[in-house]
């Protein structure tokens, strides 16, 4: 149950009407940074998983040495 003091010169339905739509914005904004930073750390991985199986077909192919 809630109780209101109406006897307050202030009190009432607000007159304030906020603008949501900078902060929506500014959340898609943050999502798609977000997507973007996840690839590129995915890319960044894969690339270091490569760059290692790289050194190992190379280890395993180098000529022998006599």
């Amino acid at each position: 149950m809630t109780v209101f003091c109406t006897h307050y010169p202030w009190s009432g339905q607000s007159t304030v009407k906020p603008d949501y739509y900078p902060l929506f914005q500014k959340v898609e904004f943050e999502n798609l940074l977000d997507n973007s930073l996840w690839l590129h750390q995915n890319i960044m991985d894969r690339l270091d998983e490569t760059e290692m199986l790289i050194e190992e077909i190379l280890q395993e192919t180098k000529p022998a040495v006599k």
